[in-house]
Order: C-alpha cells, then sequence, then structure tokens
C-alpha cells in the first residue's frame, strides 16, 4: 500500500543586514545541524538534503558536520553551542566567539540551520488529516566582522492526502523548508 503526501504550505522571514556584501563572502561553513528531536542520521539527511538543493555560484560552501567528530574540538564546541543558544535566546552575537572559530576554520562564515519547534497532528479516521510542521532557523554569521549578516525562519508542513494514513516523518516537512529556502540563501 503506497501513501500519499502533499506539502501544504510554507512560511519565509528573512533578514538581510544592510552590511552584507556579496562579494566579501566567498566561503561559508555549514555547521551540523542543531535539533533535539532529531538522531544523527537524521541531520545528516537534512545537511545532504542542503547540500543538494542549493546553486553553486560564486562562494564555496564547505559541509562542517564532521568537525563535530574530530579531535581537539571540542573546547570550539562547547563555545559554539553557546553562542547558538545565547543567539536563538537573545539575539545576542559574540563576536569573539566567532573569531575564535575563525582562527580553526578558515571560512568567512558560517552557517547553522536548526529545527527550534515541530508540531505533529495525528490524523483522525474521517475527522483529521494528520500532518507535520517544521520550524528551521538558518542564519548565517561573518567571521571576519563578528556580526550576522543573514538569518532566514522557514516553516515546513507536510500533510497527509487522507486522515487514515500515518503521520509524515518530521524529515519530510523539514524537506518542504528547505526546498522553498534553497533559492533564497543571500549567496545563491
Amino acid at each position: 500500500m503506497s501513501f500519499s503526501c502533499t506539502p501544504t504550505k510554507f512560511h519565509i522571514k528573512e533578514f538581510t543586514s544592510p552590511e552584507f556584501k556579496k562579494e566579501v563572502i566567498r566561503t561559508v561553513a555549514v555547521f551540523d545541524v542543531k535539533g533535539d528531536e532529531l538522531s544523527k542520521f537524521d541531520k545528516r539527511q537534512i545537511t545532504d538534503m542542503f547540500f543538494s538543493k542549493i546553486k553553486y555560484n560564486e562562494v564555496a560552501l564547505f559541509d562542517y558536520s564532521d568537525f563535530y567528530n574530530e579531535e581537539n574540538n571540542e573546547s570550539y564546541l562547547s563555545s559554539w553551542d553557546i553562542f547558538w543558544n545565547n543567539y536563538l535566546n537573545s539575539k545576542e552575537v559574540d563576536a569573539v566567539t566567532l573569531f575564535e572559530i575563525s582562527e580553526k576554520i578558515k571560512t568567512n562564515a558560517v552557517l547553522q540551520i536548526a529545527v527550534v519547534d515541530v508540531e505533529k497532528i495525528f490524523g483522525q479516521h474521517r475527522k483529521t488529516i494528520g500532518q507535520t510542521t517544521a520550524n528551521l532557523k538558518l542564519a548565517l554569521f561573518s567571521l571576519k566582522s563578528g556580526k550576522l549578516l543573514w538569518e532566514a525562519d522557514v516553516t515546513g508542513t507536510q500533510a497527509n492526502v487522507h486522515s487514515d494514513q500515518v503521520i509524515p516523518k518530521l524529515i519530510e516537512a523539514v524537506n518542504v523548508a528547505i526546498i522553498n529556502i534553497a533559492d533564497k540563501l543571500p549567496f545563491n
């Protein structure tokens, strides 16, 4: 038996810093996807999905998800986790942490993708269609100036076609969000 799902909606809210200059950014490190509800496999799948959807023009993107597995990176990762949590909670950008990370990774900027919220509606036969909604935050930080260059809040919803289907997987809702943000990346 095959199940059909359909992307029902997506929403994007973007901010681009007035200081952002495309010509300054030539290399971007893409860090490991963050999200409490994601397995290591899901994170890898999302990273691969992201890289498959974007266009490479004049900016080189580097997959730094393996950075988390390399030895001697604990202090950088701890600093980055604190940085990211502070950013999510207060919109505070700690330039010192960005400068420290720039010493370890030799790119102009870093992009963080995070699944920040998930909502699941379970289907009820002939009453409610099941759906999964993923809210993502993407943020691009300059490792030169220590500032936020761009951010986007993206919501993707994957819904079932019939009320008696199994609820869509989180990765399917994330895919809807990534497909819709890929063309809007500031370096695309």
